[in-house]
């Protein structure tokens, strides 16, 4: 037993005395086979440590057990303890990932444990005056309700008199418009069994949140990470909401914007599915608006086509390809494509595709990033050290509002 505490990150800190003291409150508890321990999502203050046998982890998916993981002897879960011991003071940052007008994502240190997560700060003054506060709300009591493979994993989230602090997990792969996208701006299609990997780990996860009638709305390669092992996750869920009924908030990225968005006449989760149209075009076909030779009438052009139902095609295009870009790219929204009616996995261009495999993350991912360290920002592009400048600015300027809800 003294062999597992020792070798937990979690409790490196303890003294040989207090963690004799642990092992010797805590209970050793078998359990018989097939027997449940732990339910996802139910929060819990034990922590179990596996001493002999094995744990099986399991995920009900699209009404079906898929297994995820086995765990043996010296294995730990039940981390809600770990996301409890995270504090302001417990964390050191390290790098930064990006900028943006409200603030900052960067990685940090764990002291405590050594475990890297990533932080997305944000400044209240600068939320309320861009009237975006209900939606840094929405966002984290969103993001606290997923559990999926292929969503960003929530962690924490935490504030002070005048910042608010989202901490997740910590995806190092970049963001998959750099695989389809060089350095240079160059557009690199990606070969067809590449595109269907991205695509199936979005479309599982559009999947899961229409389940739950939550429409996405920012669906683009730029919010979609990778994480360590090359798998595809989206995250951001800023303009993310739970429906009732047909929104109207123009809201989005242009070129993704499903023609009910653009015309005003009322949308729900039906334009990601739009926009998934557009991810599996763009992975395959790279357009011409990644071009950085291209001007903002042009870019503009090319959209509109898109809307008027003009998508171009190559004469020696994959015809099931093209059959399922046409499928999701329908203007009328009650014809259009499905997620979560199942029409997009069961389509032929997926046909052989180990959707349970996937969802196991046991399929080889078409790229894998190499990642040396808990905070290797390599694959992420550098940051403005400007910008970081200006935001500094709103550290003195106190919020108005009540933050009690976050």
């Amino acid at each position: 037993m003294m062999r597992s505490v020792q070798s937990i990150p979690l409790l490196k800190d303890l003294s040989e005395l207090q963690k004799q003291q642990l092992i010797d409150q805590t209970p050793l508890i078998p359990y018989t086979a097939n027997k449940t321990i732990l339910t996802e999502g139910a929060f819990g203050n034990d922590f179990y440590i596996v001493v002999s046998g094995q744990v099986n982890v399991t995920q009900a998916i699209d009404d079906r057990v898929v297994h995820l993981n086995t765990l043996s002897s010296g294995d730990y879960f039940g981390e809600q303890i770990f996301a409890a011991s995270i504090s302001i003071s417990t964390l050191e940052r390290t790098k930064v990932l990006g900028i943006g007008s409200f603030g900052l994502v960067y990685i940090a240190k764990h002291v405590p444990t050594g475990r890297f997560v990533a932080v997305k700060e944000m400044y209240k003054a600068r939320l309320e005056t861009s009237k975006q506060m209900g939606h840094v709300l929405a966002e984290k009591d969103l993001l606290s309700s997923f559990h999926h493979p292929f969503i960003l994993k929530y962690l924490v989230a935490l504030q002070e008199e005048r910042k608010v602090y989202i901490v997740t997990e910590s995806l190092l792969g970049g963001e998959l418009f750099q695989r389809i996208v060089n350095p240079a701006g160059v557009p690199t299609p990606l070969p067809m069994d590449s595109a269907r990997f991205y695509a199936g780990c979005v479309v599982k996860a559009l999947k899961y949140l229409h389940t739950r009638n939550v429409a996405y709305r920012d669906l683009k390669p730029e919010n979609i990470l990778l994480d360590s092992h090359g798998y595809a996750k989206i995250v951001d869920f800023g303009f993310a909401k739970k429906l009732t009924q047909k929104t109207y908030t123009l809201c989005g990225t242009p070129e993704y914007l499903a023609p009910e968005i653009v015309m005003g006449i009322g949308h729900g989760f039906m334009v990601d599915n739009w926009a998934l149209g557009i991810l599996i075009y763009e992975m395959v076909r790279c357009p011409c608006r990644y071009s950085p030779h291209l001007d903002d009438p042009q870019r503009a052009c090319f959209t509109m086509s898109i809307l008027r139902g003009k998508v171009e095609f190559r004469k020696d295009a994959d015809p099931e390809w093209r059959r399922l870009v046409e499928g999701l790219l329908t203007r009328e929204p009650t014809k259009r494509m499905s997620c979560l009616a199942g029409a997009v996995e069961s389509h032929p261009w997926f046909n052989g595709f180990a959707w349970d495999d996937l969802l196991a993350q046991k399929m080889p991912a078409p790229w894998t990033p190499n990642v040396v360290a808990g905070d290797d920002v390599r694959w992420f592009s550098p940051v403005d050290t400007d910008e970081l400048t200006e935001l500094k600015e709103w550290d003195f300027v106190s919020p108005e509002k009540d933050w009690s809800e976050f």
